[in-house]
């Protein structure tokens, strides 16, 4: 599957599930999902975090910062670098104007915990941003069972 179709996919499920968009983020491979959705190099630890926006509707959004700049030069999308607390913040600001919903990989009360691989930390940031968050599981169980190598599902 190309990464395109991939994207047409995860759009028509944001769709289904009336959300605005999914606000895919790594820190560290923490994340196993972004490593295996977003097709990253399993052996490469980004010291730097990124986010990847796929909104419901339109063109994938890129924040990564200035020293790991390409890191996600594979995917499509918009591209955005932040260096400092500041500009991360008009990051986030940017990508995700007019986004009210979004799913992470995050799970209410930790029910799911194979699942929740935001920090809490990180949920206040993006919420404080006025976005309403949900998990991304159904989205992220469909992929995965998808994909050939199904080590990581939820």
């Amino acid at each position: 599957m190309t990464f395109q179709l991939k994207i047409d996919q995860i759009q028509k499920k944001l769709a289904e599930y009336k959300l605005d968009g999914w606000l895919i983020y790594n820190f560290r491979n923490n994340n196993t999902f972004a490593t295996k959705i977003l097709e990253m190099s399993s052996g490469k630890l980004s010291s730097r975090r990124y986010f990847y926006f796929i909104p419901a509707k339109g063109i994938p959004q890129k924040l990564v910062h200035n020293i790991e700049q390409y890191d996600l030069d594979h995917l499509p999308g918009d591209k955005t670098i932040y260096s400092q607390w500041k500009t991360l913040h008009a990051g986030i600001q940017k990508i995700l104007a007019g986004s009210k919903t979004i799913c992470m990989e995050y799970s209410p009360n930790n029910d799911i915990p194979y699942l929740s691989k935001v920090d809490a930390g990180t949920v206040e940031f993006i919420r404080s941003f006025g976005a309403d968050i949900v998990s991304s599981g159904d989205i992220v169980q469909s992929l995965m069972t998808a994909m050939p190598d199904r080590r990581a599902h939820v």
